[in-house]
């Protein structure tokens, strides 16, 4: 019987717990959403020129792709046509 009774009482330490976590869990988003936007602010400045280092780098690369592509072609074609 003990064991029954111990059972109940912890299933019913279920609802106490899901109503906690229903109060708290908004606050705690909201401050780690605050220390989230205030990180992203900081290093805001940083994202820019990355983004543009990054842009520069894919157009670099692409540009490399199609000329090795066309030095490609350009073997695989016959001489005499």
């Amino acid at each position: 019987m003990r064991g029954v009774r111990g059972m109940h009482a912890l299933i019913g330490t279920v609802p106490a717990l899901i109503s906690g976590a229903a109060c708290c869990v908004p606050t705690l988003i909201l401050v780690i959403g605050l220390q989230v936007t205030a990180t992203l602010a900081t290093v805001w400045s940083l994202l820019v020129p990355i983004s543009v280092v990054l842009l520069l780098m894919s157009l670099w690369w692409s540009l490399h792709r199609i000329n090795a592509e066309r030095v490609c072609d350009i073997g695989s074609r016959s001489l005499n046509g």
